[in-house]
């Protein structure tokens, strides 16, 4: 949970694009479509043992050996679930939020571990946006880089929709920040 300094307003939250997402899960779902065929397959066509392995293995002949490979599968249909379930988790606990004050990024780095950064946008020098490829250019997606005076000096949110707006955001919040701290100063 991001904590918000008194008086600290949200301006704009953001997440990766939904496309990236989707791509994802796509992979995963293509895995988990090709267990369910070759698990109906194996379910339906039942497999013998070669001759070979029971007469010299008499203990193999009452072992079905579609029961062990459905087992496999079973196994690899669990694993893609729990692999769609990390990606899901990661692109929905990966969150870029820009304040009034600062930009605060917090990051799943593993189901147990998180990261909390933030820069404060007195501190921004330079802010680009980075948008290679097809898709990303079609899909308006990329790369919102932040320089920084600050120990960080580089900022990235990678992924993210939109993000000439947000760095118009960032401008816009930095020059207001930049005026209030001058106004108060005087």
């Amino acid at each position: 949970m991001i904590k918000l300094k008194p008086g600290e307003k949200i301006i704009m939250t953001k997440r990766r694009h939904k496309f990236v997402l989707i791509a994802e899960l796509f992979m995963v779902g293509l895995i988990l479509f090709s267990i369910f065929l070759a698990t109906l397959y194996f379910s339906i066509f039942c497999l013998t043992w070669p001759d070979i392995a029971t007469t010299h293995y008499r203990q193999l002949s009452d072992f079905n050996p579609n029961n062990l490979i459905i087992f496999l599968l079973s196994l690899g249909a669990i694993a893609c679930w729990l692999v769609g379930f990390a990606l899901f988790s990661y692109y929905y606990l990966d969150l870029w939020v820009v304040t009034d004050r600062r930009t605060i990024h917090t990051e799943l780095k593993s189901f147990f571990s998180r990261m909390e950064s933030s820069v404060y946008h007195d501190k921004i020098q330079d802010v680009s946006v980075d948008i290679h490829g097809i898709l990303p250019t079609f899909l308006n997606y990329g790369e919102v880089q932040i320089q920084t005076a600050g120990g960080f000096r580089q900022f990235t949110c990678k992924q993210i929709p939109d993000p000439r707006d947000m760095k118009d955001c960032l401008l816009t919040s930095k020059q207001k920040y930049e005026d209030k701290d001058k106004n108060n100063q005087v």
